[in-house]
């Protein structure tokens, strides 16, 4: 959730919260009840989505993260020998492919470092009986050419990640928009009634309608908020 929608989700929770503690107050305000029970419910769906978005994001980032970790630490020690091999035997194709390190490959782009790596395992493949002397086994290729099949798996599920959590950004919008209408043409005119007969009461939630900028600890009036009162 962005800070802006964490501000306001904040403010929604504030006036949530103040209708809650002062129920007494509209127990007999049959609509307003009813309203009451409609921000609860879009509440809790946008706590719900919020958390289904998180949950979709950690996952795929973790299983990306500690495939790359694997591939890399599998991928160095091969690639060095393969680079000496391609040094002592003039190849310098085989030098600017193989010659990599760690935070090199760290710091490169998923999509790219993925290419890099199956570059470096056809190369190893393709010179596999001469990186015999260096203890190159099969067995090793073949088990660098795994990592980087799962590291590619969880790169295209980090792709598909991505358009799940726009997605679910597209819902939580919907349900920003759902409670800012009800608040708006909702609630805000319902409390007019309690303007006169309970001036404290309506005031706090006057006060529980500003939005407060939790980044900066400033605060704005929301947009949205009730009209100011008239003469």
């Amino acid at each position: 959730m962005t800070k802006s929608g964490s501000n306001k989700l904040s403010m929604y929770k504030a006036v949530d919260a103040l209708l809650d503690a002062n129920v007494s107050k509209f127990s007999g305000h049959i609509m307003l009840n009813t309203l009451k029970t409609e921000l609860d419910t879009y509440i809790e769906n946008l706590n719900a989505k919020e958390t289904e978005l998180q949950t979709v994001f950690s996952g795929k980032t973790s299983s990306k993260d500690t495939a790359k970790e694997e591939m890399i630490e599998s991928l160095i020690p091969l690639a060095r020998n393969l680079f000496v091999y391609a040094k002592r035997n003039k190849r310098e194709d085989l030098m600017s492919i193989a010659d990599v390190k760690k935070g090199m490959l760290v710091r490169m782009k998923e999509n790219e470092l993925e290419i890099r790596a199956k570059q470096i395992k056809d190369f190893l493949v393709e010179n596999k009986t001469a990186l015999a002397d260096f203890s190159v086994t099969e067995e090793e290729i073949t088990g660098l050419g795994g990592k980087i099949n799962t590291f590619a798996g969880a790169n295209n599920e980090q792709d598909t990640g991505f358009a799940e959590r726009v997605s679910a950004n597209a819902e939580l919008e919907i349900i920003f928009d759902k409670i800012d209408e009800l608040l708006k043409e909702e609630i805000d005119s319902v409390m007019e009634s309690f303007r006169e007969k309970d001036s404290g009461f309506y005031n706090a939630y006057q006060t529980a309608r500003v939005i407060k900028d939790l980044g900066y600890h400033k605060e704005k009036k929301v947009d949205n908020s009730a009209p100011a009162p008239t003469a």
